[in-house]
């Protein structure tokens, strides 16, 4: 004789074990997305970064509006152009010392690179910046000032008498504001959560250190 069926309705237990599994897979599933949070820190200016779930944090990509992302690539191009100046000043100032060029072809050298420096320090002010880094503009556009008066000044002290300390100085005072410059646009980009860049007082190009002039000339 056929035994009963001790459950009578076996297919009601299909759709709580369906609900169930529903439920399993809707919470690993939100549970695999909290692992991580971007955060931003209210107020630091400092870019986003991403929280993984042990804790430790990674820096995120910044989408920067057009007008941003524009002003950054107007003075990334002026730097990379002083930068050049920067490099080319040093090879004249070191050939000069170093006796590898003649004073002549230094002044011709410098009068070509105050010229450039002008021309940047102008292009750097007629850049129009975001209204929120007005400020941030006038310290970069100050530095790039500071710059082409450097070079003035080292074309001055090459023309005077003295051991060429007067050059030596006013060269080193353009890498100063070339660093500054670079300083103050990553000091714009932080502001805004971008990263900041390189350059600037970094290309090996800075001040070339040599002996005091020996002969009496009425060159510096």
């Amino acid at each position: 004789m056929t035994s009963p069926n001790p459950d009578p309705k076996p297919g009601r237990w299909i759709l709580p074990l369906v609900v169930l599994g529903m439920v399993i897979f809707t919470y690993l599933f939100i549970r695999s997305l909290g692992e991580e949070e971007v955060v931003a820190t209210p107020g630091t200016g400092g870019p986003a970064t991403t929280q993984q779930q042990d804790g430790t944090t990674t820096p995120t990509a910044t989408t920067l509006a057009p007008g941003v992302q524009t002003y950054f690539d107007d003075l990334q191009t002026a730097s990379t152009s002083l930068t050049d100046v920067q490099t080319q000043l040093a090879a004249a100032n070191g050939g000069f010392d170093n006796d590898e060029i003649n004073y002549s072809e230094t002044e011709a050298a410098f009068v070509e690179l105050v010229d450039q420096a002008n021309q940047l320090a102008t292009q750097i002010s007629e850049i129009e910046p975001p209204g929120n880094l007005s400020a941030n503009h006038s310290a970069i556009e100050s530095q790039a000032t500071e710059a082409a008066a450097a070079l003035q000044s080292a074309i001055e002290g090459l023309r005077s008498s003295d051991d060429g300390s007067m050059r030596r100085t006013a060269v080193e005072g353009f890498d100063t504001a070339v660093a500054g410059f670079t300083q103050e646009v990553n000091n714009a980009r932080r502001s805004v959560g971008a990263p900041p860049v390189t350059g600037g007082g970094q290309n090996g190009g800075g001040t070339t250190t040599a002996p005091a002039d020996t002969t009496t000339t009425t060159e510096g």
